[in-house]
């Protein structure tokens, strides 16, 4: 794998923006012509244009940049705020037809192809300040600031401690990606230290590296080092004791580190975490650290303790509608601590620049919304997600219905909200058409759910949520649906909710949509404390395929029940005392997967599954061996044992072979 080195200090991006390096020729003219023209303008792009430009200048001729490491770094590297600097690509494109550009509006890259004779200028220009340690040459200077280092036949330390006098100067570093697992963890930490003695670095790109548990102290050295990106650095403890020293340290990327131990983060009061952004009071609680965010404009933003932001003004000072690059915004108050505002009056001045697609609001504490949640459908018309957590005093909520794009909304631990009826869709007729995945999770004084209503007297009823493809009913032990089941395309999940198995009839009724479920294909019941002969939701769902069934008391069922799983095709058993009889019933089951079942063994019947296709058990250690019977199942292609140590022993036994030989694939792990 080729190893980048990229320098310069780049702005904050939106759209990526593909280089792509071509002998085309966008006009007719001379190449001596234009390179007289251009000559001055390239100059000129060198000294205001930065990365992009320079990004040209170590590109390699003839590659395409999704198929050259080399290339490809301009796409992911070279990315401007439009306010801060896009006047330089529009000028650097329009150097006389050696530029050509193409790409589809909406999509997020731009190409470029350009002309050999422009690269090579680029080249003379930056000759004392360009590392190329390519195979296919070997230019640097002394004053070296970009770094394309491209041998993959190198080890990567042995970059690192390329000649001194060449990598003084190295301003920015991307090893997003590169720390492998094969990777010594001594190795690993030599090849940090080394970076530590590139005392210019101003920007550290160590993301996606998943392996990385810990910084050295030794990279604390870094004095100069303005932004660290650790995302994605999923097994990420903890960060060095002195990282608060170090003074110009602004930008901490933290995004998807997991496993990180937010109490070793750095106490800088200039530090600003991202994505993850923790409000806290300073100057004897007169003010707080929000205001660090007055001139960031980040992709995506969590802003947590908000109940720590001392005064309106904060608020109001980031000006939190301007951030036109967000897409993903999460407002979190910390449960049952009291604020210096009342979250209604600090919510008021968080309004959401109107480019969001996702939004997480947790913790709120007020009875209301502002404005702009009560009119979200202006303010924020291209939500896409919307989750609303842990509001303990909302007894409704705003007119989600009215936000045209919505495709996913979860609404969890919201304890005063008692219905969910006809008045939450506004009476539109075309409230959450596009509504794909809907969570209602730890709901506990939730007592009904409308599915159906009407916007007029005379015309028939319309499914709340109509498109519904997946649906989550989580922690809701009083909740009641009706008039009919909800109408999902693919998956229902229950959990510790019974009433939701157990409250129909036991004849299906199509008075009001006679397809309410018709299409559901999975349904998953965990925590179940009710027998499954009394699930009479099963009735409803006559086109079900998946069944998977997780720590649930009783599986004894009826002879009723049993027709009503007759379609299924896959079941899935875990944390079970017993492998339900029902099983042989089922004339079309092609999948069976057991997991960490507590059984003795499997029985005898089994071998009347004839339709069993593939058969999988997982972690249950009490399984000693497959019953004599398994020799009947001649339709089984598939067995798949894994963390069953007394059972593979038996499979292995040569005895034992002949019984599962006319198995075509048999896995043991």
């Amino acid at each position: 794998m080729d190893l980048v080195l990229v320098v310069e200090q780049l702005n904050v991006v939106q759209e990526p923006v593909a280089l792509q390096i071509g002998t085309d020729f966008a006009d007719g003219r001379g190449v001596a012509e234009c390179m007289r023209q251009d000559g001055e303008h390239c100059r000129s792009m060198a000294s205001h244009g930065g990365a992009a430009y320079w990004g040209c200048r170590l590109a390699r001729k003839q590659h395409a940049g999704a198929a050259n490491r080399g290339c490809s770094w301009v796409a992911d590297k070279c990315r401007m705020r439009l306010r801060q600097g896009n006047w330089w690509w529009t000028g650097l494109f329009g150097l006389h037809g050696n530029w050509h550009l193409s790409g589809k509006q909406g999509e997020n890259n731009l190409l470029l192809t350009m002309h050999d004779l422009v690269h090579d200028l680029a080249r003379s220009i930056m000759e004392d300040e360009v590392l190329d340690a390519s195979t296919q040459c070997n230019v640097g200077g002394r004053n070296c600031r970009y770094a394309l280092l491209a041998d993959s036949s190198k080890p990567l330390k042995s970059f690192l401690t390329y000649p001194e006098k060449n990598l003084k100067n190295l301003v920015q570093l991307d090893l997003s990606g590169i720390l492998s697992s094969s990777e010594r963890s001594d190795v690993t930490k030599s090849i940090l230290d080394s970076i530590s003695t590139l005392s210019s670095l101003e920007h550290l790109d160590l993301s996606r590296n998943i392996h990385l548990d810990n910084i050295p102290d030794s990279m604390c050295s870094l004095r100069k080092l303005h932004t660290l990106d650790l995302s994605d650095c999923e097994n990420l403890r903890g960060l060095p004791k002195n990282m608060g020293c170090m003074d110009n340290l602004k930008f901490l990327i933290m995004k998807n580190c997991s496993n990180l131990d937010m109490t070793t983060l750095p106490s800088n009061n200039c530090l600003i975490p991202l994505p993850n952004f923790v409000v806290h009071a300073k100057d004897g609680d007169q003010s707080c650290n929000l205001i660090l965010l007055e001139d960031v404009n980040p992709q995506e933003l969590e802003i947590s303790h908000l109940e720590n932001v001392p005064s309106i003004e904060d608020a109001w000072r980031i000006q939190l509608r301007e951030k036109s690059s967000m897409v993903k915004l999460t407002l979190d108050w910390t449960r049952e601590t009291k604020g210096f505002l009342q979250d209604m009056e600090l919510l008021r001045e968080l309004v959401p620049p109107s480019s969001l697609n996702e939004f997480l609001l947790q913790g709120y504490n007020g009875v209301s919304f502002p404005t702009w949640l009560m009119d979200i459908e202006i303010y924020l018309p291209n939500l896409v997600s919307v989750t609303l957590k842990g509001m303990f005093q909302c007894s409704s909520l705003p007119p989600l219905c009215q936000l045209p794009n919505l495709e996913k909304l979860t609404l969890e631990e919201i304890p005063s909200l008692r219905k969910i009826d006809r008045s939450f869709c506004s009476y539109n007729m075309k409230a959450f058409n596009k509504l794909k995945e809907l969570t209602i999770s730890k709901m506990e004084n939730l007592e009904e759910w409308s599915t159906t209503y009407s916007c007029d007297e005379g015309i028939a009823d319309q499914f709340m949520f109509p498109n519904l493809e997946y649906l989550t009913i989580s922690g809701c032990g009083k909740l009641r649906v009706g008039p009919s089941p909800p109408r999902v395309k693919e998956f229902w999940d229950i959990t510790d909710s019974d009433g939701v198995l157990q409250q129909w009839s036991e004849m299906p009724t199509h008075a009001v949509c006679p397809t309410s479920s018709a299409l559901v294909n999975g349904l998953s019941v965990s925590s179940c404390t009710v027998p499954l002969h009394k699930w009479k939701l099963l009735h409803h769902l006559p086109g079900l395929t998946k069944l998977i069934i997780t720590d649930c008391n009783d599986l004894s069922s009826s002879p009723r029940i049993t027709r009503a799983l007759g379609s299924l095709e896959l079941v899935i058993l875990g944390l079970l005392s017993e492998l339900p009889c029902w099983l042989e019933e089922l004339t079309s089951l092609q999948i069976l997967d057991l997991r960490c079942m507590d059984i003795q063994g499997l029985p005898e019947w089994l071998g009347h599954c004839l339709s069993l296709k593939d058969l999988r058990i997982t972690n249950c250690v009490s399984i000693l061996c497959f019953p004599e019977s398994i020799q009947q199942l001649i339709s089984l292609e598939q067995l798949w044992v894994d963390g069953c140590p007394e059972l593979v022993k038996w499979c292995l036994k040569e005895e034992n072979k002949i019984k599962i030989g006319h198995i075509a694939e048999v896995r043991l792990i």
